[in-house]
């Protein structure tokens, strides 16, 4: 028993230490990005440590929001575009490629008012702000965070408005 035992357990460490592959390991620019990425699990490491290790993928971390206790939304750029990851309890739920943004089109995230009711849900969203003016912003892209399913789902903008106070810009805006 003890020389099984001596046997398996190196074996049972090797396979162990196989697995432990990070998120973006058999990721590449040619591929479906969020394809590839949902259902992956999240590594630990450091972010800077991650950006070195696939600098051929340009990869760039812009920024996080914790949007519930046991879930998160990740900006990424990755071989030159943004995606929004949607991160549940370490794993990779759902992605979405974000909108170019900028000083007049700036992201959003939190609540906003769909027809003058204010939505219970959290919205990631690129807003129109290109008078500089209003509290209130329309959107031209967004998604709602369907929290119970891990979903980035789409939603129609045209009433949606969304407040200033809820605008936020990427670490390296305007980089």
């Amino acid at each position: 028993m003890r020389k099984l035992i001596v046997t398996l357990v190196p074996l049972l460490l090797s396979c162990a230490g196989a697995q432990a592959k990070d998120e973006f390991a058999k990721l590449r620019c040619d591929a479906d990005i969020p394809k590839a990425l949902i259902g992956q699990r999240e590594a630990n490491d450091p972010v800077v440590k991650t950006e070195a290790k696939y600098k051929s993928l340009g990869l760039k971390h812009l920024g996080a929001d914790i949007v519930a206790d046991d879930m998160n939304t990740i900006s990424w750029r990755i071989c030159g575009k943004e995606f929004m990851v949607l991160d549940k309890r370490s794993t990779i739920a759902d992605v979405v490629e974000f909108p170019p943004h900028s000083r007049t089109s700036p992201p959003f995230s939190g609540a906003c008012r769909i027809k003058g009711s204010e939505t219970r849900d959290i919205i990631v969203a690129v807003l129109d702000d290109a008078s500089g003016k209003g509290d209130l912003l329309p959107a031209k892209a967004a998604w709602r965070i369907d929290q119970k399913a891990g979903k980035l789902v789409k939603m129609e903008t045209s009433d949606l408005l969304c407040p200033r106070s809820g605008v936020y810009y990427p670490t390296d805006e305007g980089k």
